[in-house]
């Protein structure tokens, strides 16, 4: 499979008192992005693509497959890369999503991609050329910017169920368990939301493609005992 484009995607603390990571946490939480990467595909590839967040324009999927202390946000796969969504999440979650990224799959003979194997350096070198086409990468959090950064994962596996988002008319891509897979992409990571109401906006662009997704997001607070 040769290397696909998805959209997935402030230092301060903002009117919405949501946090991100400073710049000693950036320095020190390298590998945790890159961790959170790798788990952002896994989820959204495990996925049905009928009942996927990523084909969801409406947000009535953005609860399915989500589970512990990170919820998973992202872009649309549509025709116009455009989407605005209704979205409910508990109190106390990390929003983590990418504005754009890539993903790279060896899979000779199957996913469009010929018999040739395609080394680890092939992947992350067609990552790469995605990924320097970006030309728009922001994320708003109530009018508020929000620091995106870029990420070069490490190795990770993937595993696809039959009705998976790779499949294509002529090309599918069978399910199963896929490994080697590499990443690369903007990404942000929000901790902090009060309970209530925000919008979040994620745009992206390159020169063929352009991103912008609307959230409407009510964080749901935890009641006490």
């Amino acid at each position: 499979m040769a290397a696909t484009l998805l959209a997935g995607s402030a230092l301060q603390v903002n009117v919405a008192r949501a946090d991100q990571e400073t710049e000693a946490e950036q320095q020190t939480g390298a590998v945790s992005i890159q961790a959170l990467a790798a788990q952002w595909w896994e989820f959204v590839t495990s996925i049905p693509t009928s009942v996927n967040p990523l084909t969801d324009e409406t947000g009535q999927y953005c609860m399915v497959g989500q589970r512990g202390n990170i919820w998973f946000l992202g872009g649309v796969l549509n025709a116009s890369g455009n989407a605005t969504r209704t979205c409910a999440i508990p109190e106390g979650k990390t929003l983590f999503f990418p504005v754009l990224n890539a993903i790279g799959v060896n899979t000779p003979n199957a996913c469009g991609q010929n018999s040739v194997p395609l080394s680890l350096a092939d992947l992350r070198a067609m990552n790469k050329m995605q990924i320097d086409s970006v030309t728009t990468k922001t994320a708003t959090l109530d009018r508020e910017p929000l620091n995106v950064r870029r990420e070069t994962s490490k190795i990770f596996a993937i595993t696809l169920p039959q009705d998976n988002l790779f499949s294509a008319p002529g090309s599918p891509c069978p399910a199963g368990v896929y490994s080697p897979v590499v990443d690369e992409g903007y990404y942000v990571k929000l901790s902090g939301l009060r309970a209530g109401s925000h919008v979040l906006e994620i745009k992206g662009s390159t020169p063929n493609f352009n991103l912008d997704v609307l959230y409407n997001l009510e964080i749901v607070p935890l009641k006490s005992e």
